[in-house]
């Protein structure tokens, strides 16, 4: 990664295994790489901490040193919302329905549709999918997971209906 590159969930990950965290993987739902790379450089500022610190902060969205002034939560999750809400409009598809089973239900029986944006409700993205109707929303906080400009996918503008 370069100081031009934003983070990547695989530089999320490494910064987790290298301060010693178990399973890195799954804390890429509780924020975006930035955010848990900021946690990780608090958690280097601390003395006799362990890992379990860094990950209680993850967990429960608390990447930046409380005495630090960021923009307020609402502020930086209105921004994250509107970017891909316009990244992802009504009628464009989120994700393969095979891609959120994988993650979140490996056990279950693979559905070939795709996940397809429904409507922008609150602060989510709410999809349903085109083959078995299943529905599903993206809070605000999980909507990395659909791709983002860290990940270098871009959705195609023949995926818009």
């Amino acid at each position: 990664m370069t100081d031009d590159d934003e983070p990547t969930p695989i530089d999320a990950v490494r910064a987790l295994r290298t301060r010693g965290v178990n399973d890195p993987d799954d804390l890429l739902e509780c924020g975006s790489p930035a955010e848990i790379l900021a946690a990780c450089h608090r958690w280097d500022r601390q003395q006799n901490v362990k890992p379990g610190l860094l990950v209680h902060w993850i967990r429960n969205g608390q990447f930046h040193d409380p005495g630090v002034v960021h923009a307020s939560k609402t502020a930086v999750h209105q921004a994250r919302f509107d970017e891909y809400a316009q990244r992802f409009p009504v009628g464009s598809v989120a994700e393969p329905h095979d891609r959120l089973q994988q993650r979140r239900w490996p056990e279950d029986e693979r559905c070939p549709g795709r996940m397809i944006v429904v409507d922008h409700a609150g602060l989510s993205i709410v999809a349903e999918c085109d083959a078995c109707q299943f529905e599903a929303a993206y809070p605000v906080r999980a909507m990395h997971v659909l791709g983002g400009p860290y990940l270098r996918e871009a959705q195609p503008p023949e995926e818009v209906f």
